[in-house]
């Protein structure tokens, strides 16, 4: 996560404000991308400096291509309020586990010191700005990420390069027995064949 800390383009003869964030995108994504997506993507936005409300971003100018750079984008409304970012499209951020049978993803992401800040359910948040997913690679269906892990006090954050890690939780193994420990021991467990059995999850309530 690259956290800045940029002010928005100020338009005095139009009483507008203007704002974006530079942003990434994979390479399968160019070919089918549009102008409300970018617009989503870098978190453009106008608006009136005298009422806040919010005005409509008119053009959107840009020459993205299907190949790994950094392409300019200007957002302009029908005032002549404008702001360029950079687009940077990279190869898409994979990891797959053949232990686990799943496959991760997140994308690395821009954002301003108070978007972190105003935030009020920032692990969510963090999910979604990362478009974070994970998925079974044998049923092809998605996973649940589970732990959101970062390095930084949300409410003193300032600029600068943090990293996010995204986890889900794999396995579960539930064990039953009669024996007692004391609490926080370490305990060693062993199985036998013929006392190992598999059940899917919907088998616990």
């Amino acid at each position: 996560m690259d956290v800045k800390d940029d002010k928005p383009i100020v338009n005095e003869s139009a009483k507008e404000l203007m704002s974006a964030n530079n942003f990434l995108l994979d390479i399968e994504d160019v070919k089918e991308l549009t102008d409300t997506e970018i617009i989503a993507r870098a978190d453009a936005q106008a608006w009136s400096s005298e009422t806040e409300e919010l005005i409509s971003i008119a053009r959107v100018s840009h020459e993205i291509e299907p190949k790994k750079g950094t392409y300019p984008v200007t957002f302009s409304t029908s005032a002549g309020t404008s702001v360029t970012v950079n687009m940077i499209v990279k190869d898409q951020n994979r990891v797959e586990s053949k232990e686990y049978g799943e496959e991760i993803f997140a994308e690395d992401f821009f954002k301003k010191v108070d978007e972190i800040q105003d935030s009020v359910a920032l692990e969510t948040d963090l999910k979604i700005w990362a478009n974070a997913q994970a998925w079974d690679l044998d049923e092809d269906i998605p996973v649940e990420i589970t732990t959101v892990d970062y390095d930084f006090d949300p409410e003193n954050i300032v600029p600068g390069k943090y990293e996010v890690t995204f986890k889900t939780t794999g396995y579960e193994y539930k064990v039953h027995t009669t024996d007692s420990a004391e609490v926080d021991s370490m305990v060693g467990l062993s199985f036998n064949p013929e006392d190992i059995h598999i059940m899917s999850k919907d088998t616990y309530s």
